[in-house]
C-alpha cells in the first residue's frame, strides 16, 4: 500500500472535483431540457469542503449544499464509521441521474480510518473516506466515492441512514 500526504490528497481531489465541474457544465450546457444546476458558487464552496483538510482529519463534516457551507463539524466514532461501512456493503447500482448534486439537501464526508477495502461487482477500491448526499427530505440518499484515479463515482446503496442522521444530528 502507498501513503499520500495531505497536500498530494488535496490536489487529487481538487482536480478530480474539477473534472466532475467541468463535466456538469459541459452536460447542462447540451441538455436542452431544465435540469437543477449546481451554481458556480455551490460549486466552488463544494470543492472547499471537500479539500478541507485540517488538521484533525477525522472530523465528519456536513456541508449545506444551499448554503454552500459546512454547518456541522464533529469528531467520527466507531458508530459512524459502522454506519458508512455498511453503506459501502450496501451499494445497489451506479447513481443514474447525470446531474448527480442537486440545488439543495447536504452532503456528509465521513473519514474512514482505518481504510476500507470495497469489492464488488461496481466497486474494487480502499478508501479512506466516503460521501453520502442526502438530496431532500424525499429522495434516497446516494453515495459519492472518489476511485483511486480520483473520479467522482456514485452509487446507491440499500441501509438506513437514520442511525447516522441521529449521531450527526441532522434533520432533513
Amino acid at each position: 500500500m502507498f501513503k499520500i500526504n495531505k497536500m498530494q490528497l488535496k490536489i487529487s481531489i481538487s482536480l478530480a472535483l474539477f473534472a466532475f465541474a467541468i463535466f456538469t457544465i459541459t452536460n447542462n450546457t447540451l441538455n436542452t431540457e431544465p435540469v437543477n444546476e449546481f451554481n458556480d458558487s455551490s460549486m466552488v464552496a463544494f470543492m472547499e469542503f471537500a479539500i478541507s483538510l485540517d488538521e484533525e482529519i477525522k472530523n465528519i463534516e456536513v456541508f449545506d449544499i444551499s448554503k454552500g457551507q459546512i454547518i456541522n463539524r464533529q469528531h467520527s466514532n466507531e458508530l459512524i464509521q459502522n454506519e458508512a461501512i455498511e453503506y459501502l456493503k450496501g451499494i445497489t447500482g451506479m447513481y443514474p441521474k447525470t446531474n448527480a448534486i442537486s440545488d439543495k439537501g447536504y452532503i456528509v464526508r465521513i473519514p474512514l480510518e482505518p481504510s476500507v477495502s470495497v469489492k464488488n461487482q461496481w466497486l474494487d477500491e480502499i478508501l479512506n473516506e466516503v460521501y453520502i448526499i442526502f438530496p431532500s427530505k424525499d429522495n434516497c440518499p446516494y453515495l459519492l466515492i472518489l476511485d483511486d484515479k480520483n473520479r467522482p463515482l456514485f452509487y446507491t446503496f440499500n441501509s438506513n441512514t437514520d442511525t447516522l442522521l441521529k449521531n450527526i444530528d441532522l434533520e432533513l
